[in-house]
């Protein structure tokens, strides 16, 4: 407002002292002004991008932004009329036209860091010829499984009542072993002092694919401290791998070089043995 109010001063007092009509300047004006669009566009774009980020918050210093356009991801050091300048992982310095946002899209990390919370979501793919209902041996070592003794016991219970009246059919309600292990991830994040209790937690079945059947954890960390999340990750991980055996499953894993040259090598040994 004070820039228009100086120029229509400035257009005004000229016309006075000139004794002229103040469309001859304006008119003038126009056309200086069509020539410093062109000159300062970079500018002007810059001023416009700058007014809209700062205006609509969309970033500031300390921010952690990525541009998959672009390539850049890192933590934002300064926002200024023509350039942004971003600091990436490897502290290499990255700058770019403040006008790219108007045309870019972009993810800014802020809120998950005031959240209070990191999300976790990763699968672990189950070999489907793993899956299958529980026998009494199972049953009985799942059973002495602390975490899910009660889950197990209220789950016997309702299978119980529901069979009851599904006695004259072929087909019955079992325990399965994938059901058993996916209640007892859900237990161990429950428990796991490290997790965001207040946010969203899942252990829940994707689309069979063609290595298995996925196992996704949905959860959020209760820090959004970089290195801190990955070792709650890591740590929650190595547990489930550890104790995915205990459920007589097994977790799908493309066969290497080396398991083709040992199924190569038995297959070897085994026909020279019947040929002697």
């Amino acid at each position: 407002m004070k820039l228009i109010i100086a120029i229509v001063s400035v257009v005004l007092a000229a016309c006075y002292l000139l004794n002229t009509s103040p469309w001859g300047i304006l008119s003038g004006i126009g056309a200086l002004g069509a020539i410093l669009l062109l000159v300062f566009k970079d500018t002007i774009l810059g001023l416009v991008a700058s007014i809209q980020v700062y205006s609509g918050n969309l970033i500031k210093e300390g921010d952690w932004i990525e541009l998959k356009s672009l390539e850049i991801d890192g933590e934002v050091l300064e926002v200024g009329l023509h350039r942004v300048k971003v600091k990436a992982w490897d502290n290499s310095i990255t700058t770019f036209p403040t006008a790219k946002f108007l045309e870019l899209t972009f993810k800014n990390w802020r809120n998950m860091k005031e959240s209070g919370g990191r999300r976790i979501k990763r699968n672990i793919i189950i070999k489907v010829s793993s899956v299958k209902f529980l026998d009494d041996r199972l049953l009985k070592k799942i059973s002495s499984i602390e975490l899910i003794k009660n889950y197990i016991q209220e789950k016997l219970e309702q299978i119980s009542k529901d069979n009851s009246i599904l006695e004259k059919a072929k087909t019955q309600r079992k325990l399965t072993n994938i059901g058993c292990f996916r209640a007892y991830v859900k237990k161990y994040l429950e428990k796991n002092k490290y997790i965001n209790k207040h946010m969203t937690l899942m252990v829940r079945q994707r689309p069979l694919n063609q290595f298995g059947l996925p196992l996704e954890i949905y959860a959020f960390t209760s820090t959004t401290d970089w290195n801190d999340y990955e070792n709650i990750q890591s740590d929650i991980f190595d547990h489930i791998l550890a104790s995915i055996e205990l459920f007589e499953l097994s977790v799908y894993q493309s066969p290497s070089s080396q398991d083709i040259k040992e199924v190569l090598v038995n297959e070897s040994s085994s026909s020279n043995f019947n040929l002697q």
